[in-house]
């Protein structure tokens, strides 16, 4: 069981003190941290976490200050702000391994909890692929041919509109990888695919998904006419 525990802890801005003479001792268990605005919930999380160091005082957990325990103190923590960032270009497996390496976890039980994490949330079998600014065609075929020779079965690979640089990376691939490959992705086709991914095969789901298209595009004309 660990212990943390928070010394006459004080954090002043200039001549506001945000947090004032907290002294506390955190065991295992649920707590609540309540207050109005500006009473400074956010900055003992924030101490809390060693995100802000405090203007007077002490955090320590298990007798020892968190400022220099560095990973092992990481290891220990969760936190999850009211504003959550994230990067838009990050895969949900790249996200996690990025958390995994801030964590300091070693490399095999890294990849061993975010497969767990993948099957879990059903996004196992699942990649997303971003043409980053600046990326070279070279550089975005290369990144699709490396996870594709992890595949050992036949891929279905859902892109935007035909021409592009990601279509014509998967169909140039797809020679090599013998994938389907499909066109024109929108909101209802991925959605589709993905709720009947478990039950069809790579043909029937790339069939679902041109007919799903043809179905949008159709709704989406009369629509228009109706306008």
């Amino acid at each position: 069981m660990h212990e943390l525990k928070l010394m006459d802890v004080w954090k002043r801005y200039k001549d506001n003190d945000a947090v004032r003479e907290v002294d506390y001792t955190f065991t295992n268990g649920v707590y609540g941290l309540l207050g109005e605005n500006g009473a400074g919930k956010t900055t003992l999380m924030r101490l809390i976490c060693g995100v802000m160091q405090p203007t007077e005082g002490k955090i320590c957990c298990d007798n020892l200050e968190i400022s220099g325990m560095g990973a092992e103190y990481r290891k220990l923590l969760g936190y999850l702000p009211q504003d959550f960032g994230f990067y838009p270009d990050f895969t949900a497996e790249r996200f996690l391994r990025y958390m995994a390496a801030l964590k300091a976890l070693p490399k095999d039980d890294a990849e061993k909890r975010i497969e767990e994490l993948l099957i879990m949330v059903e996004l196992k079998n699942v990649r997303s692929f971003s043409l980053l600014p600046g990326m070279s065609l070279e550089e975005y075929m290369k990144e699709v041919d490396q996870e594709l020779q992890r595949e050992s079965e036949r891929t279905l690979c859902l892109v935007d509109l035909f021409g592009g640089t990601p279509s014509n990376t998967f169909c140039a691939l797809s020679r090599k990888y013998d994938n389907v490959v499909v066109t024109g992705l929108n909101l209802g086709m991925l959605l589709e695919v993905y709720m009947n991914k478990d039950q069809m095969t790579v043909d029937e789901l790339a069939e679902l998904a041109v007919k799903t298209a043809q179905e949008s595009s159709k709704n989406a004309t009369e629509i228009l006419k109706e306008g």
